[in-house]
């Protein structure tokens, strides 16, 4: 049973003053990893996506395309990096297959927003029987903590021993 990392929305667009500390926490816990299985889900918006006429969003979330943040930039490479434009990183095309192939069944989630595409994620790799765990202190939500610790609270309540910390992992 293979293990990965899926970083999720970690990109310009989502930092604010309640996230833009956590890429470094990413970073800091990417370098003390022994071995690395990441994979990076930045959202890509188009004007074709329910998000748009669902939110009515008048500005694409990155212009210049889905910039991973700096910090962890030193682990983006061109065969981990899976633009997404759902909440669940398994919509993305051929990345289930991937993870057939490679035997991942074993998923550590991390990033923006612990209330959408991260709550989303880990809810359909438990519906595929895999085994899914959110590092509580390496997620953030865009909109403060309280929407945080509300999706923490129901992932907790549905998959049982699915929240770690960082030091555990």
């Amino acid at each position: 049973m293979a293990q990965a990392l899926l970083i999720i929305d970690t990109q310009n667009y989502f930092l604010n003053h309640y996230t833009h500390k956590l890429p470094e926490r990413i970073a800091s816990f990417i370098q003390h990893l022994p071995s690395t299985n990441l994979h990076f889900f930045p959202f890509q918006f188009s004007p074709q996506l329910p998000f748009h006429n669902l939110f009515k969003e008048s500005k694409p979330v990155a212009p210049e395309g889905p910039e991973i943040v700096k910090e962890l930039q030193p682990w983006v490479t061109t065969k981990n990096v899976w633009p997404k434009s759902t909440v669940s990183c398994f919509k993305v095309p051929g990345f289930v297959k991937f993870c057939q192939t490679k035997a991942i069944t074993d998923f550590f989630l991390c990033g923006f927003d612990t209330d959408g595409c991260i709550t989303a994620t880990a809810f359909e790799a438990f519906d595929r029987g895999w085994q899914v765990r959110i590092i509580r202190d390496l997620c953030a939500s865009c909109q403060g903590d309280a929407p945080h610790i509300q999706a923490l609270n129901q992932i907790r309540r549905n998959i049982k021993n699915s929240i770690v910390f960082s030091k555990d992992v």
